[in-house]
Order: C-alpha cells, then structure tokens, then sequence
C-alpha cells in the first residue's frame, strides 16, 4: 500500500473518530447538565457516572486526534519529555472540556433563547479567520472541512493550533466566551443555590487554568516561544 495514503488514512481516522466523539458526547453533556441546573432534580450516581464517561470518551477522542494530527512522529518516542507532555496534554483537555460545557450547561439555564449566540459566533470570527489566512481552506474540500474543525474548536482547542493567530485567537475567544456565560448566567438566573458562587469561581478560575495549560503546551511542542512571540506565522 501506498505510504503516502497510510499516512493519510493514520491522520484521518483519529480526525473522523473525534468529530463523531464531540457530536455526540459534548451535545449529550450540555443538555445533561441543562436540565439538572433548570429542574434542580436530584442527580443520582449513574447519572454522575453516565456524565463522566461521556466526558472521558470526547478527552480520549479530543487526546488521540492531537497525538496524530499536532505531535511530529519523531517525537512520539517513548520518553520522559514525551510522558510529560501526554499528560499536560489530557490535564488540559480535561478542564478545557470540563469548564466549556459548565459554561455552555449554566448559560443555557439562565438565557434559553440565546444559547447558540456565544458558540455561533466564536464559530464564525474562527471560520472566518481560518479560510482567509489558510490557503488550503480556500479549496473546495478545505471550504467544506474548515466550518466543521472550527465547529470543534468552539469547544476544544485542535484544528486552530496549525496557526499561531487562529491559536491565540481561539483560546482568547474561549476564555471570553466562558467568562461572559457563566457571568450572564449568574446575573440572570432566579433564585439561589449553593453551587452559585463555586460553580462561578470554579469557572473563571477553571477558564483562565486552561488557558494556561494550552499556552504551556504549545511552548513544549515548539509551536509558540516564551513568553510571547508574534501572533501571526
């Protein structure tokens, strides 16, 4: 078999098996976590157990697309460096993921009708963005898959990372966006409970930890120098 379509078929697979993942594990999370913050039912352990996997299995997905799409082969040795890196990387993606959907799941608790305004437009500025800066997303297979990596990136950090702009520029938006979401929710919502203040502190804490985790890893991958560097290739 041709190298050249192994290789391809090596890169595509984890993209295919993540974009299933996220479509149908962050979705899934988002409502769970709607509908326990808006009936306030009791969650039960299968329900906890149910959410967790559903958040593991998109980390897995979320994990195994950047070893093989962001991660050079001659540096997936196994190492001290490497190990390292793996595990900055899944701690990332947890709270990434975990502090998104929080975010997302409290929003739409308080602000119903507007809950595809936040992730609409974050995937628009980075669709957007993409295409003009990026050649190959400007042919007619690149015009069809960029909507749909963005649409990844709306909740976790991959696809951007191929450029230093789009990186800086989805990690900023995230950051925003979550902030702005958990705040409206805490403004807006009726009533109290006692996970308002923790829920609000974890978020901005959880956002801005995140934030740093991703900056920290792309330093370790060489794709950005410390502390800064040019926004733009």
């Amino acid at each position: 078999m041709d190298v050249e379509l192994i290789e391809r078929v090596e890169k595509g697979l984890p993209v295919a098996h993540l974009v299933e993942a996220m479509l149908e594990s962050i979705p899934q999370l988002c409502l769970q976590l709607y509908i326990v913050i808006s009936t306030g039912e009791q969650v039960s352990v299968l329900k906890v157990i149910t959410m967790v996997a559903s958040l593991l299995a998109a980390v897995k997905a979320v994990v195994t697309a950047w070893y093989f799409n962001s991660i050079n082969k001659a540096d997936r040795a196994f190492s001290c460096g490497f190990v390292t890196r793996l595990i900055l990387l899944t701690l990332w993606k947890v709270v990434e993921l975990s502090t998104r959907v929080l975010a997302v799941g409290l929003f739409a608790s308080a602000f119903k009708p507007w809950i595809a305004l936040p992730i609409g437009v974050h995937w628009l500025i980075m669709t957007v963005t993409l295409i003009c800066i990026d050649e190959n997303c400007r042919t007619c297979p690149g015009m069809m898959f960029a909507p749909l990596f963005m649409a990844v990136d709306t909740f976790s950090t991959i696809f951007s990372t191929s450029h230093k702009l789009t990186f800086w520029l989805n990690t900023v938006l995230t950051l925003l966006g979550n902030i702005t979401m958990v705040t409206v929710w805490y403004t807006l919502k009726t009533g109290q409970d006692w996970y308002d203040v923790p829920a609000l502190v974890g978020e901005v804490v959880g956002s801005v930890v995140s934030a740093g985790l991703g900056l920290i890893e792309m330093v370790f991958l060489g794709k950005i120098e410390f502390p800064f560097s040019s926004c733009c290739k």
